[in-house]
């Protein structure tokens, strides 16, 4: 695979408004899954999520082509909902998305959702 044609996965978890990371820190539990898809051949986009980053949120997610979220659907009283709302906008315009918030609605449980990144 040339370094022009590798696939680029996001890795999303929940975080402070505006923060912004190169690369997944090597102290979070999502370290290992950044190397393992590294390994693989494929770029890895750290995003933090918070609903006041939204729409940038949304809007690196769209250069991607797979999406894998590690946010609660309830923490901190706040919900997945404007996430989720994103997760199916990317999934309508092809970006893969692990967990797809329908699917894990049917499914009835948290699928891969952790409570801190």
């Amino acid at each position: 695979m040339s370094e022009l044609s590798k696939s680029k996965v996001a890795i999303v978890w929940r975080g402070e408004p505006g923060t912004t990371l190169t690369q997944v820190p090597e102290t979070s539990r999502l370290h290992p899954v950044a190397l393992a898809l590294q390994e693989r051949g494929l770029d890895v986009e750290p995003v933090v999520y918070s609903e006041p980053d939204s729409r940038s949120v949304h809007d690196r997610l769209l250069k991607c082509d797979g999406v894998l979220v590690w946010v609660d659907p309830l923490s901190g009283g706040k919900d997945r909902s404007d996430l989720d709302s994103i997760l199916r906008d990317l999934a309508s315009r092809g970006v893969w998305v692990g967990s797809h918030p329908d699917v894990i609605m049917k499914m009835g449980n948290k699928g891969s959702t952790l409570s801190h990144a």
